[in-house]
């Protein structure tokens, strides 16, 4: 097995295998690694164990579903193009659709002339000897693009589904997609998760547990992928597949519809297997079909053009993963609020970086403190060290409490002397110092470490529909401190950072720590607002002394409509004593308990975030496989 790990993608597997054992341990961190590059071992794979165990529906499941009622039941046309699919692949899929529980469908094949006669067999038989399965055998071959829209003139489905020629469904796969088109009204797109099935269909492997819909995160790769089911009359709207984005024409086809509807649905079970053989892109992760790249990279550029969208793509992390730099047209003031807690050692440090690196030339920076006495950084020093910024302190005394920043306003307490510790006052106060139109806010211990983090937050946070942009943190000795928040998680239910205290060079959980993305929160320590949008939800809530002030800005911007956006691409450096996770820096304050509290009576606890599977256990240890049968939670 070691020889298979150093002879296949040579130095680059033997790092990520030990950076896996490093973290886990020598049993958990070679499981983990098998199941990302897809080696068959039964012995070691849990998944395989969890699936056909704990989430695959028993027979007594599969015999209700047969005999359910919808109230609406539609009509499901599965497409799918084939040519010289192998005999065994070709009846397996075909199969997999006839042993589905729920009933009303029909199988639409296209086959592109092909020219091994086994192929051409199996599809007379199955058309001959079953009148819901459609064959249009056609004179030349289209390829997948043209094969596929060949299909479609032989449906007549409410929704259509896309299907590989070689993969298989689970027996609930339609019966699940059918019971989500009538909770939620019949959506326009829906999808599920995924796994890889091994080339003799007895190997589950590498499940792919996805987020719900998040549009960031689909501009990065197509994550939605399998199994992609569209309603008719959208699919009508946008058009049939385009032949020059063979290869990624679901990417394309998906990026169309999500620039017409939003009502887009997943539903985190596994009902679709993706199979691994030699030709496969399953199998190589892109790596066997390196046309599928460039394919993603026209779909993506045309997606930008419909929505009026200047970005530069290029290649990301991995095969089929991109980053866009956006344009940015204007270049506005942004001012970078520095709240001064207790220690003010490290702040040199801080504008030094902020200064030396920092690659942005509007900016003005603003020392947010309680107290002037306690200050002992000399400010006429730091005002001579940095004569072209703008050095502003703040301090709570000598504060008005009715504050004013352009047409921001709201109502805030002086900070008493017997309470000294107040981050959401500081931040408050700094804003209302503030002259810029975007604010960054970050702690006096931190330090710049990518050149351009203000470029690479400005082009997220500057668009509409963004409300804030969080930056990606790492300690002294490059672990990762701040892989974005998941919340809901973790041993008080409110959430944790993922990923917490890895290696800089991990890449995550399908590469996620390496990838712009949607969340549900990012961190008061690097990030990025409009003020505006700031002003609009009144500020922090100053009610939290210490902690959860910015899971609960996010909260209220994600319920105002907004996005929040990770970027992995604003790095700074964070020099602070390792925790396990977000709140066990503030646990030891004296206002830790009364903030939440605070957050709890709000929002309760165990949030379901819907940019975390819940199929992903709910411990301090993210992106691991929940053992207990999930449940499915309402977003």
């Amino acid at each position: 097995m070691l020889s298979f790990v150093l002879s296949r993608h040579k130095i680059a597997n033997l790092k990520e295998l030990i950076v896996q054992v490093q973290h886990y341990g020598f049993r958990s961190g070679l499981r983990s690694f098998l199941h990302q590059k897809n080696i068959s071992n039964l012995k070691l794979n849990h998944y395989h164990s969890w699936f056909i165990n704990k989430h695959l529906p028993d027979s007594s499941e599969l015999d209700k579903q047969r005999i359910h009622k919808f109230t609406y039941e539609p009509l499901i046309s599965i497409i799918v193009p084939t040519y010289n699919t192998p005999r065994r692949f070709l009846i397996e899929m075909i199969e997999s659709v006839i042993a589905q529980t729920y009933l009303k469908w029909e199988l639409c094949i296209a086959d592109g002339a092909s020219s091994h006669p086994e192929t051409l067999e199996v599809l007379r038989n199955y058309s001959v000897k079953d009148s819901q399965i459609k064959v249009l055998f056609l004179s030349e071959n289209f390829h997948i693009s043209g094969n596929t829209n060949q299909a479609l003139t032989i449906a007549s489905g409410d929704y259509i589904g896309f299907f590989d020629h070689d993969d298989i469904l689970t027996p609930n796969c339609l019966y699940e997609y059918v019971k989500e088109i009538n909770q939620y009204n019949k959506p326009s797109l829906l999808y599920c998760d995924e796994d890889k099935v091994s080339s003799d269909s007895k190997f589950f492997s590498s499940p792919t547990f996805k987020p719900d819909f998040a549009m960031d995160t689909l501009r990065v790769s197509n994550y939605i992928c399998h199994w992609l089911v569209i309603r008719k009359d959208i699919l009508d709207k946008v058009g049939e597949f385009d032949t020059k984005c063979n290869g990624a024409q679901d990417y394309d086809m998906v990026l169309r519809v999500v620039d017409v509807s939003r009502d887009i649905i997943h539903i985190p079970m596994v009902l679709y297997h993706w199979r691994t053989h030699a030709a496969s892109t399953a199998a190589a992760f892109g790596i066997a079909k390196p046309y599928t790249h460039d394919a993603g990279i026209l779909a993506l550029t045309k997606h930008l053009k419909r929505n009026n969208l200047v970005g530069k793509i290029s290649a990301g992390v991995d095969s089929n993963i991109y980053k866009i730099d956006y344009a940015l047209t204007h270049f506005p003031i942004i001012s970078i609020v520095i709240p001064i807690i207790q220690d003010t050692t490290k702040l040199q440090k801080c504008l030094d970086s902020i200064y030396k690196k920092t690659t942005y030339q509007n900016y003005e920076i603003i020392l947010a403190h309680q107290s002037i006495q306690d200050l002992k950084t000399d400010l006429s020093q730091l005002q001579n060290r940095y004569p072209n910024l703008k050095l502003i302190l703040c301090h709570c005394e000598y504060e008005s409490r009715s504050l004013r920043a352009n047409t921001c306003m709201w109502n805030t307490r002086v900070c008493a002397r017997d309470n000294l510790l107040n981050i959401s006052a500081m931040n408050n106060l700094g804003v209302s110092h503030a002259n810029g139109e975007y604010l960054v806010f970050i702690d006096s211990n931190t330090e710049v470490i990518t050149p351009n983090w203000l470029e690479e937050m400005l082009m997220f946070a500057a668009r509409a529909d963004v409300g804030a942009v969080g930056a990606k943190l790492y300690y002294p000795d490059n672990k990762l401190y701040n892989g974005g928040l998941i919340l809901g998680v973790g041993s008080l239910g409110v959430g944790v950072y993922a990923h917490h205290n890895m290696p800089k060079s991990f890449r995550g959980y399908n590469n996620l720590l390496y990838t712009v993305r949607n969340l549900s929160a990012v961190a008061l320590n690097g990030m990025m607002i409009e003020k505006s949008k700031l002003c609009q939800l009144a500020g922090f809530d100053e009610n939290y002394k210490i902690a959860f002030s910015d899971i609960d800005l996010s909260i209220r911007l994600k319920r105002a409509g907004y996005l929040i956006v990770w970027t992995p691409f604003a790095e700074l450096l964070y020099n602070q004593t390792k925790h396990l996770n977000y709140y066990n820096e503030y646990m030891d304050n004296a206002g830790f308990s009364s903030d939440l509290n605070l957050f709890t009576t709000k929002y309760g606890l165990h949030l379901n975030d819907p940019y975390y599977n819940i199929n992903f256990s709910r411990s301090d240890e993210t992106y691991t496989l929940d053992t207990p049968r999930p449940l499915r939670a309402l977003v």
